[in-house]
């Protein structure tokens, strides 16, 4: 009889331990798919990452694998000094050699409609053979409307480039870390006016997410912070509501 148990006991460890559990996600509304790759991604509620499949070919990252092109992908920044804003891609296209997206966004408004400043803004990447363009149009943090490269070729460390920055600033960007998923730039001032308060600004991108992390430091003992909260196809979509009305 003993020895019955223990076989019945051994066989239904082995049969629990061979069905995959039916747990789901969080945040399921969150699975995308990187571009140029098959590495799907869950992000939770907590803003944890899941990688639920692998095979990649080719795991470089280059500029075209960068940012998200899904119409309705969507990101929600949150930072420093209770800092927010939302952005979704609303268009992508490819005109004359150049693939644009295109996003639309809003900063969170902390004066409660007080200041009367429209917190809209339009993002324009531009992404060439030779770098990542951004054209700024809108929100009350970029008066005047700035153009410039975010990213220049070659993805390498060292390489730099000189730019015009926000509020009629001058800078100079260079790569300061490279890996297959990640692009690290670090933006000093070198020409500044009276309206902007930051001198150097980090930037990190990551291969499928854009811009994770962005970094704005005055000095020693004063940095902004606004880091990526949560990210996704249609992610600011409400759960439909299942449950029976009685």
């Amino acid at each position: 009889m003993r020895k019955i148990i223990m076989f019945l006991v051994i066989l239904a460890v082995l049969i629990s331990g061979c069905n995959p559990s039916n747990k789901k996600d969080k945040l399921d509304v969150n699975v995308y798919r990187s571009n140029e790759s098959s590495k799907s991604i869950v992000v939770n509620e907590d803003n944890d990452e899941k990688v639920v499949e692998d095979d990649i070919v080719d795991d470089k990252i280059t500029l075209d694998k960068i940012f998200p092109d899904e119409i309705g992908f969507g990101w929600i920044y949150n930072g420093t000094l209770d800092y927010g804003r939302s952005e979704e891609i609303t268009k992508c296209y490819t005109e004359d050699g150049v693939k644009h997206i295109i996003i639309e966004g809003e900063e969170d408004d902390l004066s409660d409609g007080e200041t009367g400043h429209d917190s809209t803004f339009t993002k324009d990447f531009q992404i060439t053979d030779d770098g990542i363009k951004l054209s700024h149009k809108g929100s009350p943090v970029y008066l005047d409307n700035r153009e410039f490269y975010l990213l220049k070729m070659p993805i390498e460390v060292g390489n730099s480039w000189e730019h015009d920055w926000y509020y009629g600033a001058k800078a100079k960007t260079e790569i300061i870390d490279v890996t297959d998923t990640t692009v690290i730039t670090e933006t000093v001032i070198t020409e500044d006016n009276d309206d902007y308060y930051f001198k150097k600004a980090r930037t990190t991108f990551e291969q499928g997410k854009g811009i994770s992390t962005l970094e704005k430091v005055a000095d020693e003992d004063f940095t902004i912070t606004e880091k990526i909260y949560t990210f996704g196809k249609d992610y600011l979509k409400e759960e439909p509501n299942t449950e029976s009305n009685h």
